[in-house]
Parts: C-alpha cells; structure tokens; sequence
C-alpha cells in the first residue's frame, strides 16, 4: 500500500505575479488643454436652456496667442490682450466673478485618448470628466444660472432688444422651415422644432420693444 505524502506542513498558497499595463482607466481621456479666460461679446449671444444668455469664447493663456506674453516665471502678462479686446468692444471675464467668488476654471489630470502619459486639462467648473471617458459633461442650466446672473448683476451688458429682434427673425424663419418638415418627416425634424420653439419664446422675450434712440430732422446745405 502507497503512504500518503504529508505535505501539510511545508505548502503554502502561492499567486504568480502578471506583469500588468496602465490602460489609464483611472482617468478621464479628454485632450490636454491650456488655461483660457472667457470673453464676452456684444454681438454673441444663445439661448441655453431657455433662456437669452451670452455666448462666452474661450481665449487660450498660450504665449503667442492674442499678444499673450508669459515672462520666465511662467506669469501671464494679459495687458496688451486686454487693450485690444477693448478696443474691440469685449469684455474679459474676470475669475473672481465665478461661482461663490472662485474661479470658473478647474484642472483635471487625464491621458488623451487612453495614452501612458499624465498630462493636465483646463475645463469650467460645470463640467465633469469621467474615467475612461474623451467628452466632459457638461451642467447647462448651472452653466447657464451663472450667465443670466452676470446680466442681471450689471456685470455684462444685457443683449440689445433690437438685436434680440434680429435673432428673432432669423429663429422665425428656421422654426417655419423646420415645423414644415417635422409635419411631412416627424422623427428627428420634430425634435428640431421643438428646441426651436423654446429659442423663438427665449428671443421673443428678450426682444421687447426697446429704446428708440432720439432723432433730429437734419438738412445738409448744398452750395451750387
């Protein structure tokens, strides 16, 4: 009869070790992207869950760019930028008139498109960036809460009611064209409609009927 080997006192549980590669789950996979300052436009303007709000553009803060200048300390001279947006009639937003007095800006760690390297985004406090994720969600109602805040408080000017009316014609027309295709194709031409609409009641709010500026009679004199 075999004997039994007792091996009880010597084995032990053992777990090989796999070599392992980053998939960079644990980030979000949206593209670097340097600082920026919001810039206000008179004549930019959208409508953003159903409401009239300022269409901000985002200036890149990339030496070079919009005669942005950063010295050897990496500070950001914004001077002459700021002469000409100016001259130009827009408005620089400044950081402190984020939400609760903070930046709009926030930094977030990501590896582009899934890649080894750990490289930093700069993207508004409304949006969120998911693990594994290339997009940013972003909160447009808190988005657009802020912008309507920045009219309201006198910060921005409000949109010129005979511009809103301008926008309004435009938004007039697309509906007409779009509620006539909705009719003869439904599906995606209805949802179209739809959000045309509520930017048609948006602009027609916000246009009213506005300051006329004052007029005189004038009459040139011709001599001959």
């Amino acid at each position: 009869m075999a004997k039994s080997l007792d091996t009880s006192s010597s084995s032990s549980a053992f777990t090989p070790e796999f070599a392992t590669k980053d998939l960079g789950l644990g980030h979000p996979w949206i593209d670097a992207s340097p600082p920026y300052i919001l810039i206000y436009s008179p004549q930019r303007w959208m409508v953003m869950d159903g409401r009239l709000v300022p269409s901000l553009s985002k200036l890149p803060l990339v030496a070079g760019v919009n005669r942005v200048e950063v010295d050897k300390d990496q500070r950001i001279r914004f001077a002459a930028t700021r002469a000409r947006l100016e001259e130009e009639g827009r408005i620089p937003v400044p950081y402190e008139w984020g939400p609760n007095g903070e930046s709009y800006l926030k930094t977030v760690e990501t590896r582009p498109n899934g890649s080894s390297q750990i490289q930093t985004a700069y993207v508004s406090v409304w949006e969120t960036c998911h693990a594994g994720d290339r997009q940013p969600a972003t909160t447009e109602a808190g988005y657009a809460d802020w912008l309507e805040d920045l009219v309201k408080s006198g910060k921005l000017p409000a949109c010129p009611p005979h511009l809103a009316r301008r926008l309004l014609e435009k938004a007039n027309e697309h509906l007409e064209e779009a509620e006539a295709m909705s009719a003869k194709h439904g599906g995606r031409a209805t949802v179209r409609a739809k959000a045309l609409k509520e930017k048609v009641d948006a602009l027609a709010k916000a246009a009213g009927k506005g300051k006329k500026v004052k007029t005189r009679a004038a009459a040139p004199k011709l001599e001959g």
